[in-house]
């Protein structure tokens, strides 16, 4: 994939990124997770596309679009899917983060 390059001030932001991640974010993934609901599923990507407001991370444009996607065309096995994936996304914020490298 594309490697996204981060300016130092972007880098410097992806604390708060994390943080908002991990609330709300994870707590409106939770609900989704558990309802299966649209309209749940819609707050979360609302929230998402909110965290681009901190800094813009390809990989969480990428992952609310997808998730839009799905909602969209009602497609409730591809939104199972792609809700399981949230932890790897935090995982791979987190270690942008720590100055690792992403694909």
């Amino acid at each position: 994939g594309q490697k996204q390059v981060l300016t130092t001030s972007e880098q410097g932001k992806l604390q708060e990124l994390l943080s908002f991640l991990d609330c709300p974010v994870n707590k409106s993934w939770e609900v989704a997770m558990l309802t299966k609901s649209m309209n749940d599923v819609n707050a979360l990507v609302s929230l998402l596309v909110k965290s681009g407001d901190i800094v813009q991370l390809k990989m969480v444009s990428t992952y609310a679009s997808k998730l839009e996607e799905h909602v969209s065309s009602f497609n409730v096995m591809g939104i199972q899917t792609t809700l399981k994936q949230f932890k790897a996304l935090r995982e791979q914020v987190n270690s942008l983060a720590e100055g690792g490298e992403h694909v």
